[in-house]
């Protein structure tokens, strides 16, 4: 994903509650880090203290939803 110069994505989740009729719903999400960048790019988790920097090659996967299936809302992030 590239936002521009100075661009940004809003505080979101990779899931909904209405996403179940398809397949079950979204469980995951990956994201590969195709180039390093000069600054910013950073995915950041606040419910979780964290952010990742993007790295070229690097990995980012994480959960959306717990084992029962409802929604992790600490995988809100930005």
């Amino acid at each position: 994903m590239n936002y521009g110069f100075g661009g940004l994505i809003s505080l979101h989740m990779d899931a909904d509650q209405d996403d179940s009729f398809i397949g079950g719903g979204r469980f995951t999400t990956a994201m590969v880090y195709l180039s390093d960048v000069q600054s910013g790019g950073f995915t950041i988790f606040p419910k979780l203290n964290l952010f990742f920097k993007p790295e070229s090659g690097q990995l980012l996967y994480w959960n959306l939803r717990r084992t029962d299936g409802s929604l992790d809302q600490r995988s809100v992030e930005c």
